[in-house]
Protein backbone atom coordinates (compact mmCIF):
# COMPACT_ATOMS: atom_id res chain seq x y z
CA UNK A 1 0.00 0.00 0.00
CA UNK A 2 1.36 3.57 -0.88
CA UNK A 3 1.47 6.12 1.75
CA UNK A 4 2.04 10.03 1.09
CA UNK A 5 2.30 12.26 3.74
CA UNK A 6 1.33 15.75 4.84
CA UNK A 7 3.98 17.60 6.91
CA UNK A 8 2.87 21.50 8.59
CA UNK A 9 5.82 22.08 10.53
CA UNK A 10 5.89 24.63 13.65
CA UNK A 11 7.27 24.98 17.16
CA UNK A 12 4.25 25.28 18.70
CA UNK A 13 2.47 22.47 17.18
CA UNK A 14 3.13 20.18 13.82
CA UNK A 15 1.11 18.58 12.13
CA UNK A 16 1.52 15.20 10.05
CA UNK A 17 -1.39 13.38 8.47
CA UNK A 18 -0.93 10.20 6.53
CA UNK A 19 -3.18 8.88 2.87
CA UNK A 20 -3.20 6.05 0.96
CA UNK A 21 -2.96 5.59 -2.72
CA UNK A 22 -7.08 5.93 -2.82
CA UNK A 23 -6.66 9.09 -0.77
CA UNK A 24 -8.69 7.87 2.59
CA UNK A 25 -7.33 9.37 5.36
CA UNK A 26 -5.24 6.79 7.53
CA UNK A 27 -4.55 8.74 10.37
CA UNK A 28 -2.69 12.01 11.62
CA UNK A 29 -0.61 13.24 14.27
CA UNK A 30 -1.16 16.35 16.56
CA UNK A 31 2.48 17.01 18.22
CA UNK A 32 0.73 19.13 21.69
CA UNK A 33 -0.02 15.69 22.45
CA UNK A 34 3.55 14.63 22.22
CA UNK A 35 6.68 15.66 23.89
CA UNK A 36 6.85 18.95 26.06
CA UNK A 37 9.38 21.30 25.51
CA UNK A 38 9.76 22.41 29.37
CA UNK A 39 11.06 18.67 29.81
CA UNK A 40 14.31 18.99 27.90
CA UNK A 41 17.42 20.58 29.07
CA UNK A 42 17.50 22.52 25.52
CA UNK A 43 15.79 23.42 22.63
CA UNK A 44 18.04 21.42 19.89
CA UNK A 45 16.94 18.22 22.14
CA UNK A 46 13.37 19.04 22.51
CA UNK A 47 13.40 19.13 18.69
CA UNK A 48 14.99 16.32 17.96
CA UNK A 49 12.89 14.17 20.15
CA UNK A 50 9.77 15.49 18.41
CA UNK A 51 11.62 14.79 15.14
CA UNK A 52 11.88 10.95 16.34
CA UNK A 53 8.29 11.07 17.48
CA UNK A 54 7.13 11.92 14.31
CA UNK A 55 9.47 9.32 12.43
CA UNK A 56 7.71 6.46 14.63
CA UNK A 57 4.42 7.99 14.08
CA UNK A 58 5.47 7.51 9.71
CA UNK A 59 6.99 4.14 10.29
CA UNK A 60 4.53 2.26 12.23
CA UNK A 61 1.81 3.48 10.06
CA UNK A 62 3.07 2.55 6.66
CA UNK A 63 4.44 -0.82 6.33
CA UNK A 64 5.26 -0.48 2.67
CA UNK A 65 7.68 2.24 3.57
CA UNK A 66 6.79 6.62 2.74
CA UNK A 67 5.83 6.88 -0.94
CA UNK A 68 6.09 10.71 -0.92
CA UNK A 69 5.41 13.75 1.26
CA UNK A 70 4.76 17.75 0.74
CA UNK A 71 6.36 19.99 3.39
CA UNK A 72 5.10 23.22 4.26
CA UNK A 73 8.01 25.81 3.23
CA UNK A 74 9.08 28.75 5.73
CA UNK A 75 6.47 31.07 6.09
CA UNK A 76 8.45 34.55 6.05
CA UNK A 77 5.67 36.36 8.14
CA UNK A 78 6.49 33.48 10.98
CA UNK A 79 5.98 34.55 14.46
CA UNK A 80 8.50 32.34 15.77
CA UNK A 81 12.27 34.02 16.03
CA UNK A 82 14.12 32.98 12.71
CA UNK A 83 17.08 31.01 14.10
CA UNK A 84 14.82 28.51 16.38
CA UNK A 85 12.44 28.09 13.26
CA UNK A 86 15.75 27.30 10.99
CA UNK A 87 17.19 24.61 13.73
CA UNK A 88 14.01 23.11 14.07
CA UNK A 89 13.25 22.68 10.12
CA UNK A 90 16.64 21.80 9.85
CA UNK A 91 16.61 18.63 12.42
CA UNK A 92 13.32 17.74 10.99
CA UNK A 93 14.28 17.68 7.53
CA UNK A 94 17.21 16.01 7.95
CA UNK A 95 15.82 13.47 10.07
CA UNK A 96 12.74 12.63 7.86
CA UNK A 97 15.23 12.46 4.85
CA UNK A 98 17.59 10.16 6.57
CA UNK A 99 14.87 8.28 7.86
CA UNK A 100 13.22 7.56 4.51
CA UNK A 101 16.01 7.54 1.99
CA UNK A 102 15.07 7.52 -1.92
CA UNK A 103 11.47 9.31 -0.77
CA UNK A 104 10.03 12.03 -2.85
CA UNK A 105 9.87 15.24 -0.51
CA UNK A 106 7.98 18.09 -2.21
CA UNK A 107 8.40 21.45 -0.11
CA UNK A 108 5.81 24.35 -0.68
CA UNK A 109 4.56 27.80 -0.04
CA UNK A 110 1.85 28.09 2.03
CA UNK A 111 -0.41 30.04 -0.04
CA UNK A 112 0.30 27.27 -2.87
CA UNK A 113 -1.30 24.88 -0.23
CA UNK A 114 -4.26 27.34 0.64
CA UNK A 115 -4.99 27.41 -3.12
CA UNK A 116 -4.86 23.57 -3.31
CA UNK A 117 -7.35 23.20 -0.44
CA UNK A 118 -9.94 25.78 -1.64
CA UNK A 119 -9.32 27.39 -4.46
CA UNK A 120 -7.52 30.57 -3.50
CA UNK A 121 -4.29 31.31 -2.17
CA UNK A 122 -5.50 33.59 0.89
CA UNK A 123 -7.99 31.19 2.86
CA UNK A 124 -8.33 31.49 6.17
CA UNK A 125 -7.19 28.57 9.02
CA UNK A 126 -11.25 28.13 9.10
CA UNK A 127 -11.56 27.55 5.75
CA UNK A 128 -8.64 25.27 5.24
CA UNK A 129 -10.35 23.64 8.64
CA UNK A 130 -13.92 23.04 6.83
CA UNK A 131 -12.69 22.09 3.91
CA UNK A 132 -10.80 19.17 5.45
CA UNK A 133 -13.45 18.39 7.44
CA UNK A 134 -15.52 17.77 4.28
CA UNK A 135 -13.05 15.49 2.74
CA UNK A 136 -12.00 13.53 5.54
CA UNK A 137 -14.20 11.46 7.76
CA UNK A 138 -11.56 10.76 10.14
CA UNK A 139 -10.53 14.80 10.89
CA UNK A 140 -14.39 15.15 10.75
CA UNK A 141 -14.66 12.92 13.72
CA UNK A 142 -11.80 14.20 15.62
CA UNK A 143 -12.00 15.82 19.01
CA UNK A 144 -11.67 19.41 18.73
CA UNK A 145 -8.48 19.27 20.61
CA UNK A 146 -7.24 16.51 18.05
CA UNK A 147 -8.85 18.44 14.51
CA UNK A 148 -5.77 21.45 14.89
CA UNK A 149 -5.25 24.05 12.32
CA UNK A 150 -2.17 21.97 11.90
CA UNK A 151 -3.86 19.03 11.38
CA UNK A 152 -6.13 19.91 8.54
CA UNK A 153 -3.66 21.90 6.62
CA UNK A 154 -1.05 18.67 6.67
CA UNK A 155 -4.33 17.24 5.03
CA UNK A 156 -4.10 18.83 2.22
CA UNK A 157 -0.26 18.46 2.05
CA UNK A 158 -0.48 14.66 1.65
CA UNK A 159 -3.51 15.16 -0.71
CA UNK A 160 -0.86 16.82 -2.93
CA UNK A 161 1.94 14.75 -2.38
CA UNK A 162 -1.20 12.08 -3.85
CA UNK A 163 -2.04 13.94 -7.01
CA UNK A 164 1.84 14.74 -8.01
CA UNK A 165 2.47 10.74 -8.26
CA UNK A 166 -0.44 8.86 -8.86
CA UNK A 167 -2.01 8.12 -11.95
CA UNK A 168 -4.77 10.71 -13.28
CA UNK A 169 -7.41 8.44 -13.55
CA UNK A 170 -7.21 7.28 -9.66
CA UNK A 171 -7.12 10.50 -8.75
CA UNK A 172 -10.32 11.56 -11.10
CA UNK A 173 -11.89 8.37 -9.45
CA UNK A 174 -11.57 9.70 -5.85
CA UNK A 175 -11.78 13.09 -6.08
CA UNK A 176 -13.87 14.61 -3.40
CA UNK A 177 -14.66 18.20 -5.04
CA UNK A 178 -14.39 18.06 -8.96
CA UNK A 179 -14.86 22.11 -9.23
CA UNK A 180 -10.95 22.06 -7.48
CA UNK A 181 -9.61 19.11 -10.05
CA UNK A 182 -8.44 21.05 -12.72
CA UNK A 183 -6.25 23.26 -10.68
CA UNK A 184 -5.55 20.85 -8.10
CA UNK A 185 -4.17 19.04 -11.00
CA UNK A 186 -2.06 22.02 -12.42
CA UNK A 187 -0.82 22.50 -9.17
CA UNK A 188 0.43 18.70 -8.56
CA UNK A 189 2.04 19.67 -12.32
CA UNK A 190 4.06 22.52 -11.60
CA UNK A 191 4.89 20.93 -7.79
CA UNK A 192 5.83 18.16 -9.85
CA UNK A 193 8.34 20.02 -12.49
CA UNK A 194 9.65 22.03 -9.48
CA UNK A 195 13.06 22.27 -8.32
CA UNK A 196 11.88 22.69 -4.42
CA UNK A 197 11.67 18.69 -4.57
CA UNK A 198 14.79 16.16 -2.39
CA UNK A 199 15.38 12.41 -2.46
CA UNK A 200 17.70 11.89 -0.43
CA UNK A 201 20.11 9.40 -1.20
CA UNK A 202 20.30 5.52 0.68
Amino acid sequence: MKTYAGIDPSITNTGVVLLDERGRTLATYNSKTGCRKKDYASDILFYRSRADEIISFIRERSADGLSAAVYEDYSFDSVHRTYSLAEYGGILKMTLMTAFPNTAFHFSAPATIKKFATGTGTATKEMMRDKAVFESALIANLGAGERTFDVCDAYFMASMARYVHEELRDIIKGCQDKALLRMRLELAKKQRESWKTVIFPS
